[in-house]
């Protein structure tokens, strides 16, 4: 039998209820209950089961969807997927910490954070209201002196209170995120793409305008299946380059 400490009863009980299912499916599908190819219980079920709104259950969905545990087709239902094989198989490294590891000297200038109202697509990648605040974090990241890349952070202000007055230590903030707040990342999603740097971009990385940027748009996760950050960045596509590791076929 496994026992719950007060503390952690009382800590669910603070949890917003779309988390609560979250946390449920979750252990649910990575324990084996609901199994690859299953289909989860239609939408009306959910509700029935948890008590709780048709709002609620789709945004534990979209969050099961965004850890890649399960995918949506429509006129189908939400299908599990293999917990095995949503698994990184690179080790979560900020953009500091790779350039790093290339030899280079980092550092971030013209740093600014700010207590803003994102966007719906970034509140909505936060888990949070379009009316609800967030934490935003702009910097232009230079390797062996020269600007490399346009940083943007979104993080949420009661998962990092303060962070305002430790913009000294900002050049890594997963270093700082482990070391003052004690957060674990525990996994992320990343999406790449490329675009075109348009004027502003252009004169903040030294380019000219039109020169191709890659983009990179990911979403952290701690050990909790919490989102901590929101980071989009924009690279000069001509100095750096990513690479994955692949392993095997699909059966």
């Amino acid at each position: 039998m496994r026992y719950v400490k007060a503390t952690d009863v009382r800590s669910l009980r603070r949890l917003p209820l779309y988390y609560k299912v979250f946390k449920t499916l979750k252990s649910q599908i990575e324990e084996g209950e609901y199994k690859e190819g299953d289909l989860l219980p239609p939408e009306p079920q959910l509700e029935k089961r948890f008590c709780v709104s048709r709002i609620t259950i789709r945004k534990a969905i979209e969050m099961l969807e965004q850890m890649g545990l399960v995918t949506r087709k429509q006129g189908k239902g939400t299908i599990v997927r293999n917990p095995k094989t949503v698994q990184s198989l690179n080790y979560i490294t900020s953009f500091t910490e790779t350039l790093i590891q290339k030899g280079l000297q980092v550092s971030s200038r013209n740093i600014s954070v700010k207590l803003v109202t994102p966007c719906a697509k970034i509140a909505s990648l936060l888990n949070i209201n379009t009316d609800q605040k967030a934490i935003k974090i702009e910097r232009i990241k230079y390797a062996d002196g020269k600007p490399i890349a346009i940083m943007t952070n979104y993080l949420l202000p009661w998962i990092v209170p303060g962070i305002e007055s430790k913009i000294p230590r900002l050049n890594s903030l997963y270093r700082l995120l482990e070391e003052d707040y004690n957060i674990e990342l525990a996994n992320a999603i990343e999406y790449i793409g490329a675009c075109q740097a348009d004027e502003s971009e252009a004169e903040q990385l030294g380019v000219e305008p039109g020169t191709v940027l890659l983009t990179s748009r990911r979403i952290t996760y701690d050990k909790e299946g919490r989102v901590i950050e929101v980071a989009i960045l924009k690279i000069i596509a001509s100095k750096y380059e990513y690479c994955v590791y692949l392993r095997g076929r699909p059966e």
